[in-house]
């Protein structure tokens, strides 16, 4: 797990990437791995980050054209430097994405148990009230699932099915 952290000296304030992990004896540990920028940069996220150090390779190119000889090798030495910190920026920025779209999944997945358990609810204890609830679980599910509505047929065809069995035997206990 990575996360940004920003260190201060006497005279500066630098952001830096900072990898957590555990050691062979279980202990957690942090490590640096890579340079961001410093405070009044602006690169206190991933995205701003990879601007700003997108923008140095910029302007590292321009520069490099100029130069002749030991200079342009240098110049180049702190392109590739550069395009290094871009990849591991990228690639973390991947990372950072997935993980936040994973959240996202179970929290919904999380928000339609409660939905899907009123169909079990009625299932198990046939009640008017229990239909009302399952009821308005199935409309809010069919606004997710239905095709039109950027669902898929097999899920909606689910739904469906948990449903009308879940109705059907609130029908035979009424």
């Amino acid at each position: 797990m990575a996360f940004i952290t920003l260190r201060r000296t006497r005279t500066t304030s630098s952001y830096y990437l900072v990898e957590s992990y555990r050691d062979e004896s279980g202990r957690s540990r942090k490590r640096t791995l890579c340079y961001l920028g410093r405070e009044y940069d602006g690169v206190d996220t991933l995205e701003k980050a990879l601007a700003h150090w997108q923008e140095k390779r910029r302007q590292a190119l321009r520069t490099c054209e100029a130069y002749r000889g030991e200079r342009r090798t240098q110049a180049e030495q702190t392109i590739r430097a550069i395009e290094a910190k871009l990849s591991l920026i990228r690639l973390h920025l991947k990372k950072q994405q997935a993980a936040e779209a994973e959240r996202r999944e179970r929290e919904r997945r999380a928000e339609e148990a409660a939905y899907w358990q009123a169909f079990a609810i009625l299932r198990r204890e046939p009640s008017e009230a229990h239909y009302r609830e399952a009821k308005c679980a199935y409309r809010k599910l069919a606004m997710r699932y239905h095709p039109d509505q950027g669902g898929d047929h097999t899920s909606f065809v689910r739904l469906q099915r948990a449903f009308d069995d879940a109705v059907s035997r609130y029908r035979i206990a009424a």
